[in-house]
């Protein structure tokens, strides 16, 4: 089969593979849809401790089944899916308290990160399990919608983590997909007020669109004191806001974010960074702020795909391309261009 293999910086090939062999505990399926991700954009650019030479990459995808194991239940050829790109072992302290994304034994043994991903014409799920690992689609979610469910999960767990009330601020830095998925999570919670930020225009408009009601970032903008006309400047520099996600990984950004929190606020911290950043760890101590890390998600699959299926989440105003498979270069280039795409979707055979 054709699949978009990793090399290195800047060499990511389309290549014959052997196709993936269905073991009694797994599903193959043949690929409908495959979004680009940040990593894979911070492995092509960078190089990435997610991806080592020889991947296939790509996590965030759907497609139809045609194989499934003879130890599989509740699932058959011709079903729509997602699924779990974590594959999880059930058996470390991490599973044993239903944080599975956390398992201790997941790194370099899930999919795209470790077993091959979903640049391919098919993806093999191990240990698939319904409603666990592999979930069926609504009939109201089209293909980019399904392969966007894994990044709107992010997106509802940091919300979730933020954990906003019916009186709070709450402040988006970065309003790439993930960005835009938290504001739609955050509105959804139910927040006085939503301000966004962003360089891009475009971005800044589409988040007013999905929820926000505010944003900041334009060209000479001082955003911090925007921020602060906005919400109100509250003590030690800060303004008054309940709770700031930062989903940038940029050094500066959280900076500002460890700056603009209010006392006793919450830093909700999605952005992985390319770098070790330094950050003013006694402000964080003086003004007593809860910093909380998120990473991946851990039952909002379900939730995700019920939003979606009722219309209460929106994906097709953040897919800004699509590609098939064998044009994977050009994908790429296009998500490599932050000022134009949003959400790059690579198309595999499934797809119809």
């Amino acid at each position: 089969m054709k699949a978009a293999v990793y090399y290195g910086y800047h060499d990511i090939r389309l290549d014959d593979v052997p196709d993936p062999v269905c073991t009694p505990s797994d599903v193959i399926i043949e690929t409908a849809a495959c979004g680009i991700c940040g990593t894979d954009i911070s492995a092509y650019e960078h190089g990435s401790a997610f991806t080592t030479i020889g991947q296939v990459m790509g996590h965030e995808f759907a497609g139809k089944v045609v194989e499934v194991g003879s130890d599989v239940a509740a699932v058959q050829v011709g079903d729509r899916i997602t699924a779990w790109p974590i594959v999880h072992c059930d058996r470390c302290a991490r599973c044993a308290e239903g944080e599975w994304h956390l398992c201790e034994n997941a790194w370099g043994n899930s999919i795209s990160n470790g077993l091959p991903g979903g640049f391919a014409e098919y993806v093999r799920i191990p240990r698939a399990r319904i409603n666990r690992t592999v979930y069926k689609l609504p009939e109201s979610v089209d293909w980019s919608a399904a392969a966007m469910v894994e990044p709107f999960s992010v997106a509802l767990s940091a919300a979730r983590y933020a954990a906003a009330e019916s009186t709070d601020t709450v402040v988006v830095m970065g309003l790439g997909m993930i960005g835009l998925g938290v504001v739609q999570a955050v509105r959804l919670s139910g927040a006085a007020r939503i301000i966004g930020v962003d360089t891009v225009t475009a971005r800044r408009e589409l988040a007013l669109k999905l929820g926000a009601d505010h944003v900041v970032g334009a060209p000479g903008e001082d955003v911090s004191d925007s921020i602060r006309q906005i919400a109100g400047a509250g003590p030690q520099g800060a303004a008054r806001v309940d709770a700031i996600i930062e989903c940038t990984g940029a050094e500066p950004v959280l900076a500002r974010s460890i700056e603009l929190i209010r006392p006793a606020g919450k830093l909700v911290l999605i952005g992985l960074s390319a770098s070790s950043p330094t950050v003013d760890i006694n402000a964080l101590i003086v003004k007593q702020v809860s910093v909380r890390g998120t990473f991946a998600y851990r039952t909002e699959y379900a939730r995700t795909l019920a939003l979606l299926g009722s219309g209460r989440l929106h994906s097709d105003e953040l897919v800004s391309h699509r590609f098939v498979l064998d044009d994977f270069q050009a994908a790429l280039d296009a998500q490599c261009d932050r000022d134009v795409a949003l959400k790059v979707m690579v198309t595999g055979p499934g797809y119809d």
